[in-house]
């Protein structure tokens, strides 16, 4: 998730969290986002839970990358090639 991140920013974060919120209440402001994390979690893995028991058997074990409209298209190289527009001219 927090792949990209380097350890210079993750240090700036820290410092600007300290100033912004104050040394006395950033354990107890991480604590709560934390805890709030972790709920939003839960939340999202029992929805996906509760829809994939929905599902007919033979779609349960669609994942979310599965929907992914750029995931359902053709490849390219099988697909039909258009028609040439000039091919479509009325010829006299």
């Amino acid at each position: 998730m927090f792949a990209d991140i380097g350890p210079l920013e993750v240090v700036t974060l820290i410092v600007l969290a300290v100033i912004l919120v104050g040394p006395d209440k950033l354990p107890k402001m991480v604590s709560d986002t934390v805890r709030t994390l972790r709920k939003v979690r839960e939340l999202s893995q029992s929805t996906q839970a509760s829809i994939r028991d929905e599902l007919p058997p033979e779609l349960q074990n669609l994942t979310l990358e599965d929907l992914n409209p750029k995931a359902l298209e053709e490849p390219a190289e099988c697909r039909e090639p258009e028609p040439d527009r000039a091919d479509h001219r009325l010829r006299p």
